[in-house]
């Protein structure tokens, strides 16, 4: 198939000087405006359609027709002339056999329209058919039957919609030492009731991260400035009961200006650990990943836990 053909003129508009302003030598009151006059011949498609699809994308552009000729006409900016060849060529292809073609523009909001419009080649097939994106990527450009314009815009409006996703809430805690809290979060005491067993349980620190679905996240923090954590993962999936699937790799770890030989000998820590899990949470419940005994007395251990909401 022939790309379409477009004729372009560039006009230049302005207000011409008289004799006596010449003669002055004033300057001009503007600079003179310059504008593209471009027309696009249609072998296939119906200018007034191909012209309404055009209106939708560029609403305040001055476009108009040529109905005895099927050419569409547009005067102004010549910066939108590659946007208007691309929408001329996506909508000017021959119709399926039998049946009239259309040309209709749908906006999307929330996913890519480059990858809604490879999407709808692959499961609407159809001769004569045809879909793009625009070149701002909101917008896709359809050409094809009645039939195939309506069942594309169900396909694009089950698709286009908000990704799903929730916050990832890490929560750190310490347990065990000989000192009492002065205080507990409630989140502290939640735990508490999971793991009765633990005693003087407090905050130690928390982060959190707002992530979707197949979305990797890192969450970097320092704890009282003596611990260091890392914390990467994913969102594998949220069922329909609101439980989510994560991917959990966590590291603590001394910071750089203490050794590791003497955080080892010292109140009774390790240098770091390291925990990689999947877990499924309930939103709003704490979950336990692990705990070590990195703490800050001996006997006391460091836990971290996980709540996933939104």
């Amino acid at each position: 198939m022939m790309s379409p053909m477009f004729l372009v003129a560039v006009l230049t508009v302005g207000l011409s000087a008289g004799p006596e302003a010449a003669a002055a030598k004033a300057p001009p009151a503007s600079a003179p405006e310059e504008g593209t006059l471009a027309s696009f011949p249609l072998q296939h498609a119906d200018c007034r359609a191909v012209c309404a699809a055009a209106r939708n994308l560029f609403p305040h552009e001055p476009l108009t027709i040529d109905e005895r000729t099927n050419v569409m006409v547009y005067y102004g900016s010549q910066r939108l002339l590659p946007d208007l060849e691309r929408l001329v060529k996506t909508l000017d292809v021959p119709a399926a056999a039998g049946e009239a073609a259309q040309c209709s523009t749908l906006p999307v909001k929330h996913r890519p329209a480059e990858v809604l419009a490879g999407f709808l080649r692959q499961v609407i097939d159809e001769r004569g058919s045809t879909v793009a994106a625009d070149a701002s990527g909101s917008t896709l450009l359809l050409r094809g039957s009645a039939s195939y314009v309506r069942r594309a815009a169900q396909i694009v409006g089950e698709l286009d919609r908000p990704p799903q996703g929730v916050v990832a809430e890490f929560l750190f805690l310490r347990a065990g030492g000989n000192t009492e809290p002065s205080g507990s979060s409630a989140d502290a005491a939640a735990v508490g009731r999971l793991l009765p067993n633990l005693r003087n349980l407090s905050e130690a620190g928390r982060s959190s991260v707002r992530v979707q679905v197949n979305e990797k996240f890192v969450v970097d923090g320092e704890i009282a400035g003596r611990l260091v954590t890392h914390i990467s993962g994913m969102v594998l999936r949220i069922g329909e009961d609101g439980r989510v699937s994560i991917r959990v790799e966590a590291l603590v770890d001394m910071p750089a200006t203490e050794s590791k030989e003497q955080a080892a000998t010292s109140a009774g820590r390790t240098p770091s650990f390291r925990l990689n899990t999947i877990i499924s949470a309930a939103r709003g419940e704490p979950v336990v990943l692990g705990s070590a005994p990195t703490g800050w007395e001996p006997g006391e251990s460091l836990i971290l836990v996980l709540r996933v909401q939104g």
